[in-house]
Parts: C-alpha cells; sequence; structure tokens
C-alpha cells in the first residue's frame, strides 16, 4: 500500500496526540501509584494503632484513639485524591483510546508491523502505540484489562477506611460516654 502525503501527515499527527496524552497517562498513574502506597501506608498504621489499642500494650490509650483518628482521617482524605486523580486518568484515557481508535483506522496494521518487522519503514509509530499499550497495562492501572489490582486494592482500602473510622468512633463514645 502506497501512503499518500495526507495520510501520513495525519498518522504523525495522531501518533504524536498518542505520544502526548501517553505521557500524560504515565505521570497521572505515578501519582495513582504513590497514592496507593501512601494509602496503604496509613491503612497499616491504622490496623497496628487499633492492635496496640486492643491489647493494651500501652498506658496511654485516649492518645493512641487520637492517633488513630488522625491516620484514618489522612486515610480518608488520601481516599478522596486518589478518586480525583482516577477521574483524571479516565479522562485522559478516554481521549487517547479515541485517538488509538483514529490511528488504527488510519493505518493498515499488517504492513505497518510487516515494515517495522522487516526493518523498511521508520517504526516511530508503532513504538509509540507499544508504549501507550504498555502505559495503559502497568500494574495499577485503572484501566487494565487483566489483573485490575487497582480494583482490588481500592474496595480493599474502602472496607479498612470505613471499618477503622467506625471502629475509631465506637471507641471514642465508649471514652468519652461510658
Amino acid at each position: 500500500m502506497n501512503i499518500n502525503e495526507d495520510l501520513k501527515k495525519d498518522v504523525d499527527k495522531k501518533a504524536f496526540i498518542l505520544r502526548d496524552y501517553t505521557f500524560d497517562l504515565s505521570k497521572t498513574q505515578d501519582i495513582i501509584d504513590r497514592i496507593l502506597l501512601w494509602l496503604h501506608i496509613t491503612i497499616v498504621f491504622s490496623i497496628s494503632i487499633l492492635f496496640i489499642y486492643y491489647l493494651k500494650i500501652v498506658i496511654y490509650t485516649n492518645i493512641l484513639l487520637v492517633l488513630l483518628i488522625v491516620f484514618s482521617l489522612l486515610s480518608l482524605g488520601l481516599r478522596v485524591k486518589l478518586q480525583k486523580i482516577r477521574k483524571q486518568y479516565d479522562n485522559i484515557y478516554n481521549n487517547s483510546f479515541d485517538i488509538m481508535g483514529e490511528l488504527a483506522d488510519l493505518t493498515e496494521w499488517t504492513k505497518l508491523r510487516k515494515r517495522y518487522v522487516l526493518g523498511k519503514k521508520d517504526y516511530r509509530d508503532i513504538i509509540i502505540i507499544d508504549n501507550y499499550i504498555e502505559t495503559i497495562e502497568r500494574k495499577f492501572s485503572p484501566h487494565r484489562s487483566i489483573s485490575n489490582y487497582y480494583k482490588l486494592l481500592s474496595i480493599e482500602s474502602s472496607i479498612f477506611i470505613y471499618s477503622i473510622i467506625i471502629i475509631s468512633i465506637v471507641e471514642i463514645y465508649k471514652c468519652l460516654f461510658i
């Protein structure tokens, strides 16, 4: 297939747009990864405080309850921030997926792949597409197609956060009114 100049320019334009979207997705995914890490660190600290509180290892249980509240609110704040970043990621993903579809429509992939493998063509467009696919399939990506760990961690963190908050409220109520 002989690609005319207009089609080539359109493919290049879409490839550059997809490259920019891939960069934005990668940066947003890095933020999601960091928030997930900090969220789970705060959850682990909260659970540790609960164990210390219930095992009565220390005398100052009121301080533990205050720390528990602080870590619970921090976890809740991180959860809200994670949801906000997830929406931003979804917007970028939806726009980039549309560009990917347009790029796929513009290109005859079998011949382009063949030229890439045989080395007869500049394969920059293939690399851009491969980078995009690698980015959306990262381990904690919200749109990963197989083994979506983001969904698992999101559900798990919600259960822990709300459980810890309920336990904190019950224990504070017991300390103040009983």
